[in-house]
């Protein structure tokens, strides 16, 4: 008896190892190539100088360590200001809209967040998907 239990446990123990082991393979493939957006390089959380971001003309994409091949399809950009209000502003294609560069000139202030949500994108094979929001600090 002890003889099969042992090798049960063996077998037990080398399935629960290929489970986990194909979990984490299939969670890295699913995340090596995530598309991720971003505004002039500045990743998602970044405190970003007022001047450089009312510079900037569009969202872009980018995938570490690959080459982006993404088409940005459409995103809000949403502000808040020192008033307390939340200005919202949608952009079809990868360039500011312009209300959003009208917004970013009238309302952007140090000290708040702007956020760039709802991002969808379109792959090289034509699917559709939406990306994480990305957030800034206006420094």
């Amino acid at each position: 008896m002890r003889k099969h239990s042992s090798k049960l446990i063996t077998r037990l123990g080398l399935f629960i190892f290929v489970l986990c082991t194909s979990a984490v393979m299939a969670n890295a493939q699913t995340n090596i190539f995530q598309p991720t957006a971003t505004v002039g390089g500045f990743s998602s959380g970044s405190k970003i100088p007022i001047d450089k971001l009312k510079a900037k003309k569009a969202l872009s994409i980018y995938i570490k360590d690959a080459p982006a091949k993404y088409e940005i399809l459409s995103y809000s950009v949403v502000l808040d200001n020192s008033a307390d209000k939340v200005i919202s502003a949608n952009c079809t294609g990868s360039a500011f809209s312009t209300q959003v560069k009208e917004n970013l000139q009238k309302y952007l202030e140090h000290g708040h967040l702007t956020s760039f949500e709802n991002i969808r994108v379109k792959d090289e094979k034509g699917k559709e998907l939406k990306i994480p929001s990305i957030f800034y600090y206006i420094d």
